[in-house]
């Protein structure tokens, strides 16, 4: 996908969290309502229903921020559709003070980068995955690429050679974002058997 494409895809992410933001807010004047009039049954009745359409909705993806649901579940669809093997264990940090679109801005254009990379890999696979220690998040994503990326030296950040590549774009986005949190990057590529693991960590200090 060129940059055309990947326009459309920011602004249909963002018209469905648009959406979703205005159904919040119907639901919360109706809850409030409830509560106000002390009809806790009707409440009971209503916050279950809610909570079963939300598990029932075409949402694949559930981390916590309904926000970065849209976004990984976007990719989701995407990897599937090219049949590039995805798992993700990724859970949004609540009690952390990230903004959850500087969140979805690094998520989005890790995925991004790994599903340009994962097109042309003989054996592609991609995760993503996070964990929390006190006030440090880590997001963590690997995928598969067969020969290894060149870094370059003074921005160290990886070089595409060609826009299928991947990995030459938005890294400078994502480092931005995580520096923002008192946080920075991290690029590992590791042997595997049929290539390399691209591995790119992004630390957050909440």
């Amino acid at each position: 996908p060129g940059p055309k494409a990947d326009v459309t895809f920011i602004k249909d992410m963002y018209e469905k969290i648009r959406a979703m933001r205005h159904d919040m807010g119907n639901h919360m004047a109706v809850i409030e309502g409830l509560v106000d009039k002390g009809e806790r049954e009707a409440l009971d009745e209503y916050i279950g229903q809610w909570k079963k359409n939300y598990e029932e909705s075409g949402m694949s993806v559930k981390t916590g921020n309904p926000i970065i649901d849209v976004a990984i579940s976007e990719f989701a669809g995407r990897f599937e559709k090219s049949d590039i093997p995805f798992e993700h264990s990724f859970r949004y940090p609540e009690q952390l003070q990230i903004n959850p679109f500087d969140m979805s801005v690094v998520i989005t254009n890790a995925l991004q980068n790994a599903y340009e990379a994962s097109v042309s890999a003989q054996d592609p696979s991609v995760k993503l995955t996070s964990v929390i220690r006190d006030n440090t998040f880590i997001i963590s994503l690997k995928n598969h690429i067969d020969s290894k990326a060149y870094i370059d030296p003074e921005e160290e950040l990886p070089v595409s050679s060609k826009k299928e590549d991947g990995h030459g774009y938005g890294l400078k986005n994502i480092r931005t974002i995580a520096r923002k949190y008192k946080g920075d990057i991290e690029i590992r590529q590791e042997v595997d058997k049929d290539g390399y693991i691209f591995v790119l960590n992004v630390m957050f200090i909440g």
